[in-house]
Parts: structure tokens; sequence; C-alpha cells
């Protein structure tokens, strides 16, 4: 975390990503806006899982890297 500004529930998070030889792949800065709410998860929810969510992780994993992505393009595009 390198900065946070209580006032207007921002932090500002960096991240670095590297491949498995170790290079450094990606790199770069987000702000985001946390829950002022507590969130909780129920542990039970995560155990059965499905055939069919087991068979989606992939994808599921792969949609979130491309929204990095894309807030990371966005960000670099607006400098």
């Amino acid at each position: 975390m390198l900065e946070v500004v209580r006032e207007r529930n921002r932090l500002r998070l960096q991240t670095v990503c590297v491949n498995q030889r170790g290079e450094e792949v990606l790199s770069g800065e987000a702000w985001v806006m946390p829950s002022k709410a507590r969130v909780v998860y129920d542990e039970r929810s995560h155990r059965g899982g499905s055939l069919a969510a087991l068979a989606l992780q992939p994808w599921a994993l792969a949609a979130h890297a491309m929204r990095l992505w894309a807030t990371v393009v966005t960000s670099a595009v607006r400098r």
C-alpha cells in the first residue's frame, strides 16, 4: 500500500507481476475505494464447490486478469 486517504475513503496500491523466470512483466498503481461496511465471508459456502464452479474457475481468473490489465492500461493512457 502506497497511500491512505481516510477522509475520501481511498487507498493507493502498487502491483508488480513477474513471470515464471522472475522477470517483471507488468507494474502499475491503482486507487481503490474499499467498502465502509465490514465484509465477512462464510467459509462453509466454499467447501462443497460444484463441478461447474470448478470448471469455470480458470475463466473467472482470466476475466479478473483482463480487468486488472484494462485498469493499468487506462491509467497509463490518462497520464
